[in-house]
């Protein structure tokens, strides 16, 4: 019931009103004028094809459908080209600009492996100095073992 009544209160409103006449004049009467152009159109080829061609008036009508069947392409083909000119051009600032840049960058990465190479020989000296002591001492006993048991 609530429904029912705010539907009609809806309806009495200026800014519905004035929203229904807008669906009219921007969408329903476009698309109704453009729909009887193209009947028009097609009326027009179909009544020229019927009386024979005489004048080659159809060949006339398909050379123009034709253009505009091909407008959209070409346009298409138009935004692609300078699509990808404007690539090659950035690109092409880009590689002047490039090489200094990541010179910068390569520069600093050397800087970071040998910080890194550094902390990481720090770090590992304890452990093979240990190793190599106990290496050796491994060694000397086996030799000295080894020794007297000849």
């Amino acid at each position: 019931m609530n429904d029912q009544s705010n539907q009609t209160n809806k309806k009495d409103r200026p800014s519905y009103r004035q929203h229904q006449r807008q669906i009219f004049w921007q969408v329903l009467l476009p698309v109704l004028l453009s729909a009887l152009l193209v009947l028009a159109s097609l009326v027009l080829l179909i009544l020229t094809a019927a009386q024979g061609d005489p004048a080659g008036q159809l060949s006339g009508w398909a050379d123009t459908s034709l253009i505009w069947l091909l407008l959209p392409v070409l346009g298409l083909g138009l935004i692609g080209i300078l699509l990808l000119g404007g690539l090659i051009y950035l690109l092409a600032r880009l590689l002047k600009t490039l090489p200094t840049y990541t010179a910068l960058v390569q520069q600093n990465f050397a800087i970071g492996e040998g910080w890194v190479k550094g902390i990481a020989a720090r770090a590992l000296h304890p452990v093979l100095t240990a190793k190599s002591y106990q290496a050796g001492a491994g060694q000397f006993f086996k030799s000295l073992f080894g020794f007297l048991h000849r």
